[in-house]
């Protein structure tokens, strides 16, 4: 239990996520590592029931990592499951969870994105809108654009820059000129400024 617990903390710390002593349950049974990797293993299948017969067994296994340090819903969005995607969205109370990143700085949201899970990809967006979350985590939808752009998942890009656009831009004045297709916004600028 030590192990996992301080590699949940040190993951977090890295992130600059606080943590306290309330997002833990004490009384959750730290399964054996067997278990985890069997756990894990029905999250990359896309097997629904198993994992949520883990978690009702124990919620220890919603704040796992596996060896790479990625959560169960990172593993679960990378492998395109959205039925899994969904459920710990919606089952997980912590809601700094959809947040945390593996070793290689991915969140799910990234996964979904470098793989093309337009479906996913539209779910974590849908969920962070719905939740207030989308304006301050401009950064997390960034990095998935770029993720989708490298690995030329044009559909996903083509999504996200439109995401990007309606939420974020929109907030700029210089892009809200642009968008109202006002003519000479450079000079309407300088009147403002």
């Amino acid at each position: 239990m030590k192990k996992t617990m301080f590699a949940i903390v040190a993951i977090a710390f890295l992130q600059g996520i606080q943590l306290h002593a309330g997002q833990f349950n004490h009384n959750m049974e730290v399964p054996q590592q067997e278990e985890v990797r069997n756990f894990f293993t029905a999250v990359q299948e896309g097997n629904l029931d198993t994992v949520k017969n883990f978690v009702e067994r124990n919620e220890y296994f919603v704040n796992s990592v596996n060896q790479i340090g990625s959560t169960p819903l990172i593993v679960a969005a990378a492998n395109g499951h959205v039925e899994i995607v969904q459920y710990f969205l919606y089952h997980v109370q912590d809601r700094l969870y959809y947040s945390l990143r593996n070793f290689a700085n991915e969140t799910a949201l990234t996964s979904a994105a470098q793989n093309g899970y337009l479906d996913i990809v539209h779910l974590f967006i849908s969920w962070l809108n719905n939740n207030n979350l989308l304006n301050q985590n401009e950064w997390m939808v960034k990095q998935a654009l770029g993720k989708a752009q490298f690995f030329e998942q044009h559909q996903v890009v083509f999504y996200l820059e439109r995401v990007i656009e309606h939420y974020f831009e929109a907030l700029n004045i210089e892009h809200y000129f642009e968008a109202l297709n006002i003519q000479h916004y450079f000079e309407a600028l300088n009147i403002i400024r």
